[in-house]
């Protein structure tokens, strides 16, 4: 458990849950690094063979464990196992969740954050990369290099608290920043960009040929 130098009371309330089952470590941040970050600690500091990461308000089913480990079981390629939505809080629907697609994953995030991974794949990525925001989907594709590398469970296992307010909306509500997040995390994935979704490439780093194809594709004058 991730403490992110929360300023109320959290440090109290989950140490007097660690101090009563010794399956939790309570892990206190000096300084609130944000949520990357807090991630990238707690994976650091525990030794399993599986990382399933899990926000403070959200929730999971009690089989969501057991029905991933079962996929990672019998198909012992596959590198993320995640599963559809049920929302909770101001939104009380069901959200069935995108297959596994490459090539949509370029366009959009198809996972939750909550989903599940072997350490031993997270460890050859670049783990949540800090100050870039959409850090979930980032890692989907530092990890994912085919559609067969993730497996969809189409049953609501991990619950969603839908909010008025959260760092997500917030995102999204600021149109600008949310599109240089957005191109942020196809710079970091570039060459799974170029390959999959090469229209998405910024102008910018574009081959010269991609430049000359592009230009002989608009109209003269």
């Amino acid at each position: 458990m991730v403490n992110d130098a929360s300023p109320d009371n959290t440090k109290e309330i989950a140490g007097t849950y660690a101090s009563r089952d010794a399956r939790i470590t309570l892990l206190n941040l000096e300084q609130n690094a944000g949520l990357p970050n807090a991630r990238n600690s707690g994976i650091k500091a525990t030794k399993g063979v599986f990382i399933l990461p899990l926000d403070a308000d959200d929730k999971i089913a009690p089989t969501y464990l057991e029905k991933s480990l079962q996929v990672f079981n019998e198909s012992p390629s596959v590198k993320v196992v995640y599963t559809d939505v049920q929302c909770f809080g101001i939104r009380q629907d069901k959200v069935q969740r995108h297959d596994p697609d490459l090539k949509a994953l370029c366009r959009q995030n198809l996972f939750q954050p909550t989903a599940m991974y072997r350490r031993s794949d997270f460890e050859k990525t670049k783990g949540y990369r800090v100050k870039i925001g959409y850090e979930d989907w980032d890692l989907w594709l530092q990890l994912i290099d085919r559609n067969e590398d993730a497996f969809r469970i189409p049953e609501p296992l991990f619950f969603f608290h839908c909010k008025e307010k959260s760092m997500i909306k917030d995102l999204q509500a600021e149109r600008d920043k949310a599109l240089a997040v957005r191109k942020q995390v196809l710079i970091n994935n570039l060459p799974k960009i170029r390959k999959y979704a090469p229209d998405l490439v910024p102008a910018e780093y574009r081959s010269l040929a991609e430049k000359v194809r592009t230009a002989l594709k608009r109209p003269f004058g």
